[in-house]
């Protein structure tokens, strides 16, 4: 009986590793994300401090400016969300803000978060979320609900 090379072996070896580890990776469950979510009193341009955290991550205030502007000239309204990264590794952010009348109608929604990349342990970051189309009703938001998700 013929005996094999040994580098076929070796080869077929390290293909029954990779083919365990891909099947290891395709069969783990997904990283679960952290959600915390809270309703606030709303106040236009002007900060609002905030205690939300989820995974040692929190958001350290919010500030909405109706309507936004660049370079003087006015663009869609929306909220800068200062985010604090308290964990040890690198997170991605996930936010959603919906606002809401005296009545507790929703009259605007927005979301934002990392589009690309992670904040890192110790950082600072401060996301825009936008609030377009669905703006007629904003000068009547009274609170709004904000979402923290990170993973």
């Amino acid at each position: 009986m013929p005996v094999a090379p040994a580098s076929l072996l070796h080869s077929a070896r390290r293909f029954r590793v990779a083919a365990v580890l891909l099947l290891v990776a395709v069969l783990a469950p997904p990283a679960r994300a952290a959600t915390a979510s809270k309703k606030f009193m709303l106040e236009k341009n002007r900060p609002v401090s905030l205690e939300l955290s989820a995974a040692q991550v929190r958001v350290e205030q919010v500030l909405f400016e109706f309507p936004a502007s660049v370079l003087r000239i006015e663009t869609a309204s929306k909220a800068r969300v200062t985010v604090v990264n308290g964990a040890a590794g690198k997170v991605r952010v996930g936010l959603a803000l919906a606002l809401f009348d005296g009545e507790g109608n929703l009259v605007a929604a927005g979301t934002g978060g990392n589009k690309g990349g992670q904040v890192a342990p110790g950082e600072k970051v401060e996301f825009s979320v936008f609030f377009y189309y669905v703006t007629e009703q904003l000068p009547t938001a009274t609170s709004f609900q904000i979402t923290l998700e990170a993973k």
